[in-house]
């Protein structure tokens, strides 16, 4: 670890934690494919961008596995260490050793039968150097602007630091220290593009698979792909359902884009079966039992209890403001009318003491209270309202660990405001509308009131939006779409245990049962991730 990384953490002041993954077990997933009959070449390659040791890493080699067993020709790759940032750490904690890091990273590879290729290989001396003079050059300013050789550096660095101090804004109070910061991370991601141009153009992959696909390490070779014209699987972890994950083609997999299936799927009923199962999977996620990270949800009736101790007359119009955690990745580059979610705090602010007739209540999400720590957030949603200016009165604050039925509050509300939650979509189950101010997935579906900038969120506060019988038919369709067709649920882990056992890619076999068949076809590109249970 450099000394200036140290001193950075030094100087932020935090109590750091070692980030140390568990071992991965060994053993031999190979032997579980050999005794498949062999397969006619395909012609076309494949290759898994698998960077970093980590438990759900595991479900692309088996991936490998079940594409190299039906004639693709596979070839994996890792980081191989040495990069001065890494997507292993964040400013609550410190990354692995990176010899470490390389020798789990192939160990989990090697039960799989893949010798990993490392990014590492393919930068040069000079390549460092370059690097290294271009990321001293930076001023402390217009981060996201930074270029080199063509290659969008800099907007890497400027969206990675909003996950990486778990911030509202990157920009905001720079000093030495954080400017030191981000000219390591810069450093890194000008050599990530090089060598991901490089390790492309070298290897010219049919498919290119990897995870998110939005974050330091991996943009690169997102990025480069759709230069190149290569096909992309990207794929993430889904808070969902604790056993889900989440992917999609030649897009970032966690901002879930479903707008090439949605027509496919908008106008034809569910059948009764498929609504109990929509109905009960809502009524577990209402009572906070549902998910990888559950939400608890207090009574309904204590909701007008908590806003009339604050002041409200509930004879005011209520206007329910939903906002994300500000650094989420499924936040940030998701505006549309809006800088960032900063700039529509700021906008809600401003629309309160235009409007003080009405109530608007902000309901911090929940989530930043109950997070691990190295995960919590440095800026707070409620504390971003402080740099405002001091509030008007017909503002209430809900704090992230006040036990509130978030539900209940949007059906008594007579405005229900979101960037890029997913109650919007839950609250349109239910018949009630909602207004989406984020580029967010069930936007322009149908069953939203879809905000384009702040003069347009006014002039909505002045009407009273409600969706038809149809719309609401048309968001119980999107969400079982979503839920239960376009999500891929593992079936093998839990929330205390993430590793996949060996046994399992049993059902990526040729041959196997036919949910994962299709499974392995939508990754090949057969078909697109709609191919959940059905009747």
């Amino acid at each position: 670890m450099s000394i200036l990384y140290r001193g950075i953490r030094s100087y932020l002041g935090k109590k750091i934690k070692p980030l140390l993954p568990k071992q991965f077990r060994l053993g031999s997933v190979e032997k579980l494919f050999k005794d498949a009959p062999v397969a006619t070449p395909k012609g076309k390659k494949v290759l898994i961008y698998s960077p970093v040791p980590w438990e759900l890493g595991r479900v692309e080699m088996g991936l490998g596995l079940a594409l190299k067993a039906r004639g693709y020709d596979v070839v994996t790759y890792i980081c191989g260490g040495d990069f001065s940032a890494c997507e292993m750490e964040n400013a609550n904690t410190l990354r692995l050793p990176c010899a470490q890091c390389v020798a789990m990273a192939i160990s989990q590879q090697s039960p799989f039968g893949f010798v990993p290729k490392t990014v590492r290989s393919f930068i040069r001396e000079d390549d460092a150097a370059r690097a290294s003079k271009v990321a001293s050059a930076w001023n402390g300013r217009d981060l996201a602007d930074v270029h080199c050789e063509g290659l969008p550096v800099g907007f890497n660095v400027a969206r990675y630091l909003h996950n990486y101090y778990h911030a509202a804004t990157y920009e905001q109070d720079y000093d030495t220290g954080h400017i030191e910061n981000a000219r390591r991370c810069l450093e890194s991601s000008i050599l990530y593009f090089i060598a991901a141009r490089r390790i492309l153009a070298n290897e010219s992959p049919d498919i290119l698979i990897l995870s998110n696909g939005k974050n330091l390490v991996y943009y690169p070779f997102f990025h480069q792909a759709h230069l190149y014209r290569i096909r992309t699987v990207t794929w993430d972890e889904s808070v969902v359902f604790e056993d889900s994950l989440i992917f999609n083609h030649d897009c970032f997999a966690n901002e879930i884009h479903l707008e090439s299936v949605w027509p496919r799927w908008r106008d034809m009923p569910l059948s009764p079966a498929e609504d109990e199962r929509l109905d009960a999977f809502i009524q577990r996620r209402q009572k906070g039992v549902e998910g990888l990270t559950p939400i608890m949800h207090g009574a309904a009736a204590a909701v007008r209890e908590f806003l009339c101790a604050r002041g409200w007359d509930d004879a005011r119009p209520l206007v329910a403001i939903y906002p994300n955690m500000a650094w989420d990745t499924a936040v940030v580059g998701r505006d549309v009318g809006f800088t960032s979610l900063v700039d529509w705090l700021r906008a809600l602010v401003e629309l309160a003491k235009a409007l003080p007739d009405r109530t608007f209540v902000f309901r911090a999400h929940p989530h930043e209270a109950t997070l691990p720590k190295h995960f919590a957030t440095s800026t707070p949603t409620l504390a971003l309202l402080s740099q405002f200016g001091a509030l008007p009165d017909n503002i209430i604050l809900i704090p992230p660990d006040v036990t509130l039925n978030s539900y209940a509050l949007g059906q008594m509300a007579q405005h229900r405001v979101l960037y890029t939650g997913t109650l919007g979509l839950e609250l349109a189950v239910d018949g009630y509308a909602s207004l989406v101010c984020g580029d967010v997935h069930y936007r322009n579906k149908g069953f939203t009131i879809d905000i384009l900038n702040a003069e347009h969120l006014r002039e909505q506060m002045l009407t009273a939006p409600t969706l038809t019988a149809e719309q609401q038919a048309w968001a119980r369709r999107y969400m079982y779409l979503y839920v239960f067709r376009h999500l891929v649920r593992l079936g093998c882990i839990g929330k205390a245990t993430r590793f996949i056992p060996d046994s399992w890619f049993a059902r990526l076999l040729p041959g196997a049962t036919g949910y994962w068949q299709e499974f392995v076809a939508a990754v090949a590109g057969e078909r697109e991730f709609d191919f959940g249970p059905s009747d």
